[in-house]
């Protein structure tokens, strides 16, 4: 009877002490005095002297201390900031790796505990440890997740800030400008709310966008007066080293001279050798702009002593091949370019293999997220259950303590009972929802190649056939005959054409290849240029199409999709119109979106048609009042552009009296 006591006692025990490592609470970074962690005692004390050190193996040491100590004295406050600085630390030491996996264990820290500061930092670190491998899909992803964690709209427009330097990487300056307007334009609005660097940076970026040389220069010594104020002599030398290369690409040899000379000379001063470096770089650009082309070998020699940068080595080699050349030492030149060649071919062979590791990184951060997300989400539930669990537990709580132990021990295998069949009913669920999205993916792998195989190729067997008659009895066609062959092959053409474009336009919707570039545009001129370009069709039909727009209204939208989303259902109001008919186009606006409708006076279209419309596996076409064929892709290309502007559609209709489809566009934030 004495060890079953003892059993049932350790086991009460053991609920006891699990229920409470189940509440645990962890600090996240608002809660955290970053500027003197003392406070935050013995762990706190550890973490203030990693904080401080600059050597990157002395941080590490206080940081293992730290951890260790949290762990024996059961202070755990500090662990997800003591994992974020491992990972912070390992970045300095560009060992990515061990960041990324102490990066990863803080995002399960914020998302099992609401740590939203700890989610912000850690997604911002992760988007920067990809972008310097450039792996900038995957670094785009972490900086977007960043953004929905960002504490303030500072800590946002910082985001922002390093993803237009993304976009600016892989010249894509339409984007970055998107970006940087919103910087420069609250900057102007709310001065010195913006940290100081990263306006710098902001300043620096903008340059690049602006053509005019005023708007360049203007903005560059922004960024210098801003970097002088700071007294940050390595921030000094960077505006000034990108101010040279201004002057450079301007052909102002002399002020780029001037200023270099000075780079250089502060850069060995402070021994700042990454400056150093470009400094001497932008020399050679310039002697060899002037046909200096000793001093310009001279300063290429100078860089070779140092251990500089890969992206260097196609400018030094460009260089070095270009002055030795026009020096007479062709010798010298042709070995350079042989070694120019072997090192493009080096480079092009990272560059598919950063593709493919870029493409199993972004498949495993996405993976890692939703991961993420159903873990908070099983938390959530276990915290509710051992919550109703509690409840019980008070209730129970005026019966004799052998009562209560035995109910403890009931209770257990209840809990072990439902949490089995809880896992197996998740399993099921999985397991149900995969089959249906495999079945999915099977009948619209069917209906694509029965597209391609009948819709496709029927067309092509009509114009080879008739442009065989032509060919071989042109000389006996009569002229009406020619022309009825002509017409024939320009339908076949013109169908074929529309099928591909939609196709393509649908591949392309699935595989999120299609970036939307959004501007506002007058709405009425567009709709118009749409209805101009069917105007055959609509002729040949006797159709009237009515156009009631206010000419001041306008829709913010991307141009191309808002008219490959007008023309397919305007398209199919004409094929599905009798003759002598009409199609009416109406619009509205109000503060939240602009709505266009297209009303036709055609078949119109059971409940049943409606429903089977949005899937490429359900979805067949039917032909028009005059015997026109279709994919019936139109209208599911349509709702896949509209969603992707985060619009809607809607589509009224009844068999036998036309159909009424409103698209409506957001309206752009303020």
């Amino acid at each position: 009877m004495c060890s079953n006591f003892n059993y049932y006692y350790i086991l009460l025990f053991w609920t006891c002490f699990s229920y409470a490592q189940n509440n645990l609470t962890y600090k996240d970074f608002n809660q955290i005095d970053l500027e003197d962690l003392n406070t935050e005692g013995p762990v706190g004390e550890l973490m203030m002297k990693a904080h401080l050190h600059t050597n990157l193996d002395s941080t590490l040491y206080f940081i293992s201390k730290a951890e260790l100590l949290a762990f024996e004295s059961k202070d755990t406050l500090l662990l997800p900031y003591i994992n974020y600085h491992y990972g912070f630390a390992y970045f300095n030491k560009q060992d990515y790796l061990l960041s990324e996996e102490y990066l990863n264990k803080c995002i399960e820290y914020g998302y099992n505990y609401n740590l939203n500061g700890m989610l912000y930092e850690s997604y911002n670190l992760l988007a920067l440890i990809n972008k310097y491998q450039t792996y900038y899909n995957t670094a785009l992803d972490y900086f977007k997740q960043s953004l929905v964690y960002a504490p303030a709209i500072q800590d946002s427009l910082h985001l922002k800030i390093n993803i237009a330097g993304i976009y600016l990487d892989t010249d894509n300056k339409e984007m970055a400008k998107l970006y940087l307007d919103e910087v420069i334009e609250f900057n102007a609005n709310y001065a010195k709310q913006l940290d100081s660097y990263w306006l710098i940076y902001a300043y620096l970026n903008y340059s690049k966008l602006l053509i005019p040389y005023t708007n360049q220069l203007n903005y560059l010594l922004k960024a210098k007066t801003t970097a002088k104020r700071l007294d940050d002599k390595h921030l000094i030398l960077q505006t000034n080293i990108q101010l040279a290369q201004f002057y450079l690409e301007n052909k102002e040899y002399a002020l780029a001279l001037k200023e270099n000379k000075q780079n250089i000379k502060t850069a060995k001063a402070y021994k700042f050798t990454d400056v150093l470096l470009r400094a001497q770089l932008i020399m050679a650009q310039i002697n060899s702009e002037l046909n200096n082309y000793d001093k310009t070998l001279k300063h290429l020699d100078t860089l070779m002593q140092y251990e500089y940068p890969d992206w260097m080595q196609f400018e030094i080699n460009k260089l070095r091949y270009t002055n030795l050349y026009n020096l007479n030492h062709k010798d010298q030149a042709f070995n350079i370019a042989i070694q120019q060649i072997s090192y493009l071919d080096s480079l092009l062979k990272v560059s598919d293999n950063k593709a493919y590791a870029e493409y199993a990184k972004k498949y495993q951060t996405e993976k890692k997220i939703k991961e993420n997300e159903l873990l908070k989400k099983d938390n959530q539930i276990q915290a509710l259950t051992i919550s109703r669990e509690r409840t019980k537990s008070y209730l129970y709580g005026s019966l004799a303590f052998i009562v209560l132990i035995f109910s403890l021990v009931l209770l257990h295998r209840y809990i072990n009972k439902q949490k089995v069949a809880r896992i197996l009913s998740v399993k099921n669920n999985v397991i149900t929802k995969q089959n249906q999205a495999l079945e999915i993916a099977n009948k619209t792998k069917q209906k694509f190649f029965s597209i391609i195989a009948h819709d496709l190729i029927n067309p092509f067997n009509a114009i080879l056939g008739y442009t065989n008659i032509l060919q071989n009895d042109f000389e006996i066609l009569s002229n009406t005959e020619k022309l009825q062959i002509i017409t024939i092959i320009n339908n076949s053409s013109n169908q074929n054409y529309t099928l591909v474009k939609n196709l393509l336009d649908w591949a392309r919707t699935q595989q999120d290849a299609i970036v939307l570039n959004k501007t506002d545009f007058s709405l009425k001129k567009t709709i118009i240029h749409i209805v101009e370009n069917y105007n055959i069709l609509s002729r040949n039909k006797e159709i009237n199409t009515i156009i009631k727009i206010d000419e001041n209204i306008k829709v913010y939208a991307d141009k191309d999709g808002f008219k490959t989303i007008v023309s397919n259902i305007y398209s199919n109001a004409i094929k599905y119109s009798n003759k002598n008919s009409s199609i009416v186009i109406l619009a509205n606006c109000n503060q939240y979106a602009t709505k266009i409708t297209i009303k036709d006076e055609g078949v119109g279209m059971s409940q049943a048609q409606i429903n089977n419309l949005f899937s490429i596996a359900t979805t067949h076409s039917t032909k028009g009042t005059s015997n026109e064929k279709g994919t019936g892709l139109g209208l599911l290309i349509c709702k896949e552009l509209i969603e992707l502007h985060c619009g809607n559609l809607i589509i009224n209709s009844k068999h036998g009296k036309g159909t009424t489809l409103t698209v409506s566009f957001p309206n752009k934030p303020h």
